[in-house]
């Protein structure tokens, strides 16, 4: 679906039973897009991400068979946002 959309929001609840790569692609895609326009300073931070910026969420049960593939997820993108960011949030 990531292949030919490009959605502000994902959300995923216990479903990333295969390789994440396209998800995290379309993250770092999505987070380098939202670092510069917070960068312009054109906005408050507040206001765009509220109207603009994008969000991922993933969620996952501990002991399954997609906790691997959510933590590959959440490794790809803690390297890419620095602990004190806005993006953080």
């Amino acid at each position: 679906m990531l292949r030919y959309n490009d959605p502000q929001e994902v959300h995923i609840f216990d479903g990333l039973y295969q390789d994440p790569a396209m998800l995290i692609r379309w993250a770092k895609s999505r987070i380098a897009r939202d670092q510069k326009a917070l960068a312009a300073g054109t906005q408050a931070v507040e206001s765009y991400m509220a109207n603009h910026g994008g969000a991922l969420r993933v969620l996952y049960r501990p002991g399954t068979a997609t906790e691997r593939f959510s933590r590959i997820v959440e490794r790809a993108l803690a390297a890419v946002i620095s602990p004190g960011s806005e993006l953080r949030q």
